[in-house]
């Protein structure tokens, strides 16, 4: 009853915190609190879900993973160069200033050739009334957020990926225990069975369905050892581990269980987590720089100022008539777009509809996201119950081989009763280690759904 009144609650908070705005792109100037989150804020609410496991192999693996990740390095590297297409856009604010040489040599006089030498600094510098450059900054500042909010995405991303993968070994290697062990126990049932046939008091067929499924039971043991080997080349991927180096440190953490958080370890309000999610923070900020690429675009419909000026020294021969030095000029151009056969229109209309299309992404974006956190606590909460059945199931098989085998030792069944009991109760084992697992994924997705990986200054 309680996960029931878990998952509407979090439904009810998922639909008042991700119902989509219409964002006016007056807001492009503001931050936005409830989702642009600044990376010092971010580190204050790190959220390293992953501990729940109580796993120091977890623990270790996702340090290295935030290291050597191959995906967030590329993450950063393209963080690095919005920051600097951000610099780039914002030095259209200023003059552009060059060092200048001129050499002349022409017939401007009747009489000779004469030559005319210039150097001195050249300044150029549009005057940004119409908010043209403005908008570019804009753009180039929500890029920038939306990079920096990748990278948290990323990291979310990975390390359920690693989380996952290392549940999905540890259960390969309880699984290969449990099955050896109930191939142990079936042995002995085949040998007791093939005994009590020979002497003829069964029928010879319980003793070939008995082998039958002792191989039936073998058959999980090559299936295991895949799973275990799938999981560790995906571990060794996702850290950059060359050479099988990931492989000593899984073979000495082989008989560490796998622990489920319950649901009382969500301590934290699945609305503040939910408007924290990477992806959407992402989304919003590419909807921000879309509104602010419109808004250079209509710039551009409107006149342009440019100034420019000189100033430097000159050096002519005894032709010419020159001024004293230093030599300077000022001059200013008005340009204004009269007939460009309909480009900047296009170019308009292009901008908005890549900023509709934005806005339709983003609120997408939340929709898929409130869908994601909906099924994924629905699977955490489910799983959780199917688990603890499953364990009240492990407990009663586990009772019944006491009373087996008390009863074997008072004489009054043989050892095929205990051997069955026992048989029943490894099966059940197994049962038990898949639904721990089923479960502890389902966290790892919800953890994943509601974005709460660790957060931390971008390089």
């Amino acid at each position: 009853m309680k996960y029931r009144v878990a998952l509407a609650a979090l439904t009810t908070l998922c639909v008042s915190a991700c119902s989509a705005p219409h964002i006016p792109y007056s807001s492009c100037s503001q931050k936005n609190t409830a989702i642009n989150l600044s990376l010092t804020e971010a580190m204050t609410q790190e959220q390293r879900w992953w501990y729940a496991f109580n796993d120091p192999l977890l623990n270790q693996l996702v340090d290295q993973l935030l290291l050597e990740n191959i995906n967030l390095q590329i993450a950063y590297a393209r963080l690095q160069e919005a920051r600097a297409l951000t610099k780039v856009a914002r030095s259209d604010f200023f003059p552009h200033i060059a060092g200048v040489a001129s050499a002349t040599r022409a017939n401007v006089s009747s009489l000779k050739p004469e030559t005319l030498s210039q150097i001195g600094f050249d300044a150029q510098w549009e005057l940004d009334l119409f908010g043209k450059t403005r908008a570019s900054v804009q753009a180039a500042k929500a890029r920038t957020q939306a990079h920096e909010a990748a990278i948290d995405d990323v990291k979310n991303i990975i390390i359920a990926d690693l989380a996952r993968a290392v549940i999905e070994w540890r259960q390969a290697q309880q699984s290969i225990q449990e099955v050896n062990h109930l191939l142990h126990g079936q042995d002995q049932q085949v040998s007791i069975l093939n005994i009590r046939a020979n002497a003829g008091l069964i029928d010879a067929s319980f003793a070939k369905r008995a082998q039958a499924q002792r191989e039936q039971t073998a058959t999980q043991l090559p299936l295991a050892y895949a799973t275990a080997e799938k999981a560790q080349y995906q571990i060794e991927t996702l850290v950059n581990s060359k050479n099988n180096a990931i492989a000593f440190s899984l073979d000495h953490a082989k008989e560490h269980s796998v622990i489920v958080p319950t649901p009382q370890q969500i301590t934290i309000l699945p609305l503040e987590i939910i408007k924290q999610r990477p992806d959407l923070r992402a989304s919003y900020n590419n909807l921000l720089a879309a509104r602010a690429d419109l808004a250079q675009a209509e710039a551009s419909l409107w006149p342009q100022i440019n100034v420019s000026g000189f100033f430097g020294v000159q050096e002519g021969t005894h032709g010419l008539v020159l001024a004293e030095n230093p030599i300077w000029s000022i001059a200013n151009t008005l340009s204004i777009p009269i007939l460009n056969f309909g480009r900047l229109r296009g170019l308009v209309k292009s901008a908005d509809a890549r900023a509709q299309q934005a806005l339709l992404e983003y609120e997408n974006n939340i929709n898929l996201a409130l869908q994601e956190c909906r099924t994924a606590l629905s699977d955490y909460l489910h799983g959780i119950n199917a688990m603890n059945r499953q364990a009240q199931t492990l407990r009663h098989r586990q009772e019944t081989v006491e009373i087996a085998r008390e009863r074997f030792e008072r004489g009054l069944t043989d050892m095929t009763d205990l051997t069955t009991a026992q048989t029943e109760l490894d099966q059940a084992s197994l049962s038990f280690i898949s639904s721990k697992t089923s479960a502890a994924i389902a966290y790892i997705k919800l953890q994943k759904a509601l974005g709460t990986a660790t957060f931390s200054a971008a390089g």
